[in-house]
């Protein structure tokens, strides 16, 4: 069952007044602890992190204003199999490309579209690095690609 939200939108000015229609949209799934639980902190502690556990990194370069990234963010990062693989796998990062150490990250690893999904060894060498949106079940044979690649 999908949970809607409902709004007013402006329709149409006739005669000075303006118009509303009913309008519904999805509602985003609620950002509840089953997702990815992205790393917090800097990218030289998430390598630190990598050689620690033996993950490789998968990084989601994003700009604030991508649609693609904000679908991933709302629809895939939040998904539950998603959550469970990706945390068990990877240190998972988030990196704004406009913003702080994600211009110099984004400069580094050469990030031309968004979202960048990266995936680094813990020296930060690229095993993989692709650009565009997902649905869940390719986010995660992408991920299991670069596992198999190890």
């Amino acid at each position: 069952m999908t949970k809607t939200i409902k709004r007013l939108l402006p329709m149409a000015v006739l005669g000075g007044a303006l118009l509303f229609i009913q309008a519904t949209q999805p509602k985003a799934p609620d950002k509840s602890d089953s997702g990815i639980a992205f790393f917090k902190g800097t990218w030289a502690e998430a390598l630190a992190e990598s050689a620690k556990t033996g993950k490789p990194i998968f990084a989601d370069i994003y700009a604030v204003w991508c649609g693609p990234c904000k679908m991933m963010s709302n629809y895939v990062f939040t998904n539950e199999e998603v959550g469970a693989f990706y945390n068990e796998n990877f240190v998972c990062v988030k990196v704004d490309a406009e913003r702080g150490e994600g211009i110099s990250i984004a400069r580094r690893y050469a990030v031309e579209g968004y979202p960048t999904l990266l995936y680094v060894d813990k020296e930060g060498k690229v095993l993989l690095k692709t650009a565009g949106g997902r649905s869940t079940k390719d986010f995660i044979t992408l991920g299991d690609k670069v596992l198999k690649s190890m």
